[in-house]
């Protein structure tokens, strides 16, 4: 993946998440308001870690958040579970 900023090559590595992590909007010292849950960043029942990538250069760091990037990462592992046990099936029903 290339940087958006200045187009250099992105590390790919692993962003931890221990406790999620948290959105206060605006630039106001302390917060300025009630902190929301960024969804997809609690670390229940799942590595505490996301992928992510990196560019050295510019200081940029981007990851996928949110219910679509766990469902993503789940329907994944679920077929890969199936592809090992057999159980594979195509998308109009039948077996592969």
């Amino acid at each position: 993946m290339r940087c958006s900023e200045c187009n250099a090559l992105m590390e790919e590595g692993l962003l931890p998440v221990s406790h999620g992590m948290h959105w206060l909007k605006g630039r106001k010292p302390g917060g300025g308001g009630m902190a929301e849950d960024v969804p997809g960043t609690h670390a229940v029942m799942r590595p505490n870690r996301m992928e992510a990538y990196r560019c050295k250069k510019c200081h940029l760091i981007l990851f996928r958040y949110g219910e679509s990037w766990d469902n993503n990462k789940k329907a994944q592992m679920l077929a890969a579970a199936a592809e090992e046990s057999g159980e594979a099936e195509s998308t109009d029903g039948s077996e592969v």
